[in-house]
């Protein structure tokens, strides 16, 4: 989904506070969308509990600006540095305490196994789509108490300065970081001599491989491979091209 902006428009729009109000107005023009293909396959299961995650990064003069809906994530990377540029919305992350006390009567608000989930049903507390938590007419899971919208599809916008260090942008879903998050300064030369994106995502399957104990070859052939390790979407830019 795409929004013609003018060269005029973008210098406007993306200083102080009015690019909060830009990025809002594109997410609910995607989340509208979504919602009338929703109400038109009603009875369609495909459709009842379908959602995704959205992050947006915009790169303006000296500035990366970041939107996000969801457990994506975006980190910058500089030659010694790898830094995080948003925060991950979902229930075991920053923004759960703020939930629980929007809803003090609701015990099963976040119902934690081995992570955490929104009404049991839902990682992510801000996502495009999954209407099943936001309206209770949509209630297909049929929760006993539905006093929601429980999750938003309105993003959350940072703002992050850039410099001549500055090399690439790496914005990647919850998949990749589940695994790598505590290692993001091995990004940095992870990059080096080689398409960073294409060694990244080769190079997490043999982790995963080594991690249940199995050979690469050996996971292949899993039907289910969710079973084993999430998706993953990668986008890779480089900065220093723009």
């Amino acid at each position: 989904h795409r929004r013609k902006i003018s060269h005029k428009q973008k210098s406007q729009n993306f200083q102080g506070i009015a690019d909060r109000e830009e990025f809002k107005e594109a997410y609910k023009d995607v989340e509208d969308g979504f919602f009338a293909i929703f109400k038109q396959n009603l009875n369609n299961k495909q459709y009842q509990r379908v959602g995704s995650c959205g992050l947006t990064a915009v790169i303006l003069k000296n500035s990366l600006h970041i939107a996000n809906a969801g457990d994506c994530e975006g980190v910058l990377l500089s030659k010694n540095e790898a830094a995080m540029t948003n925060l991950r919305l979902n229930a075991g992350e920053h923004s759960a305490g703020k939930i629980i006390k929007e809803f003090p009567g609701e015990p099963d608000i976040f119902i934690c196994k081995s992570a955490c989930y929104v009404k049991g049903r839902l990682q992510p507390t801000r996502s495009l789509g999954d209407y099943y938590l936001k309206f209770k007419e949509y209630n297909f899971t049929k929760l006993r108490v539905f006093t929601g919208p429980y999750v938003s599809g309105e993003p959350l916008v940072t703002h992050f300065p850039l410099n001549d260090e500055h090399k690439n942008l790496v914005l990647a879903t919850d998949g990749l970081w589940d695994e790598m998050d505590a290692n993001k300064s091995t990004l940095t030369s992870a990059m080096e001599g080689t398409i960073w994106g294409k060694g990244c995502l080769t190079g997490y399957p043999d982790y995963t491989a080594t991690e249940f104990n199995q050979m690469f070859e050996e996971l292949n052939k899993i039907r289910y491979r969710r079973d084993i390790h999430d998706d993953i979407t990668l986008v890779n830019i480089r900065i220093d091209d723009l």
